[in-house]
């Protein structure tokens, strides 16, 4: 495999999932919503990143991840708020 020469960046790109655990400070229902914001950005959504005053979407935009969002409260009302 190759990753190009001295100054290119992607010479250290991993591939394979990565996992992150957004912690609960102040309320588990912040966590849900700094996961999916945080989902948002990483998946190159730039729509749904600018919904939350985020605009680091569009350096993920071209890279096409595939981002699973996994959090017990998702489907609570209070997360929408």
């Amino acid at each position: 495999m190759s990753f190009g020469g001295p100054g290119d960046r992607t010479r250290h790109r991993r591939r394979g999932p990565l996992t992150v655990v957004t912690q609960c400070a102040g309320g588990r229902y912040r966590a849900a919503t700094t996961a999916m914001a945080l989902r948002a950005v990483v998946a190159g959504d730039v729509e749904q990143a600018a919904v939350y005053g985020l605009a680091a979407a569009q350096q993920f935009a071209g890279r096409h991840l595939v981002v699973d969002l996994v959090h017990r409260d998702l489907d609570k009302d209070v997360v929408d708020r």
